[in-house]
């Protein structure tokens, strides 16, 4: 499935920047940190550095999250954490409500240290956000040692559904309809230019009424990469064989058992 357009820069970022009362870093080597990646992601973002605070709008905060005054979206003050999602080596998912509303979405912390080390998440996720079939990106900032990227909520991830097949009854003609989505959501970042690389049932979210793909910190742009679209596709059958029979992905006796079966029918 080649690529059918190049990798675009999105035009969502916000066009200026807004102040307010941080903390400072705690220790020298933050301090670098800090000075060091706002400088890197103001020339991402197209936006002034601050003159007193290493915060910065990454990407405009949509409607629905109730900022302040100042244009950021603070914990305790516009929103509320109610708990924890899920925890990588990176960065942090939590369940968070916003205080006008209480309506709730969902926040991603990664640290700026590892936002920086990769491809721009927000750049891909912006690119792609407006799709029925992507999670729908809310707005994000850093405040010098974290990104935070809000987003909606969803209810689960197909890792919890095919975890629990048996309590679920599901069937093949029930893994043929989650599959369709997630298929459409893959061809879509494709035709975009893009190679999700990070294909896997944890990311893959769903919601009574929606299924679609999220977490970009390992997309890259297909023209140039390393890994080739046609990973992603092997990558979503392997989704599929795990909501068919919960057998964990990545087991060494299926890599070999996959490894056999090529060799048997190349030869």
């Amino acid at each position: 499935m080649p690529y059918q357009e190049s990798c675009g820069t999105s035009n969502s970022t916000a066009s200026e920047n807004h102040s307010e009362d941080k903390q400072l870093p705690e220790n020298e080597s933050s301090a670098e940190l800090s000075s060091n990646a706002h400088s890197e992601m103001a020339s991402f973002s197209g936006t002034q550095q601050f003159d007193e605070t290493p915060y910065e709008i990454l990407h405009q905060f949509q409607d629905g999250l109730n900022v302040g005054a100042d244009g950021f979206y603070k914990r305790n003050r516009n929103y509320k954490i109610l708990g924890q999602i899920g925890k990588g080596a990176y960065g942090t998912v939590f369940k968070i409500k916003d205080v006008k509303s209480g309506e709730k979405f969902a926040l991603k912390e990664v640290t700026l240290r590892f936002y920086l080390s990769g491809p721009r998440e927000l750049e891909i996720w912006a690119n792609l956000s407006q799709n029925q079939y992507v999670v729908t990106l809310l707005g994000a900032y850093s405040n010098g040692t974290y990104v935070h990227m809000f987003m909606e909520l969803m209810d689960c991830t197909l890792q919890l559904i095919g975890e629990n097949r048996e309590q679920l009854d599901i069937t093949e003609r029930k893994v043929a309809a989650i599959m369709k989505p997630v298929l459409k959501f893959l061809c879509f970042m494709h035709g975009k230019g893009y190679v999700y690389v990070d294909m896997k049932a944890d990311n893959i979210l769903v919601s009574h009424l929606a299924i679609k793909g999220c977490d970009f910190g390992l997309s890259e742009c297909a023209r140039g990469s390393m890994f080739l679209q046609e990973s992603d596709i092997i990558e979503t059958g392997k989704v599929m064989r795990f909501l068919l029979s919960r057998i964990p992905l990545y087991e060494e006796e299926v890599r070999d058992a996959i490894t056999f079966n090529i060799s048997v029918t190349i030869d």
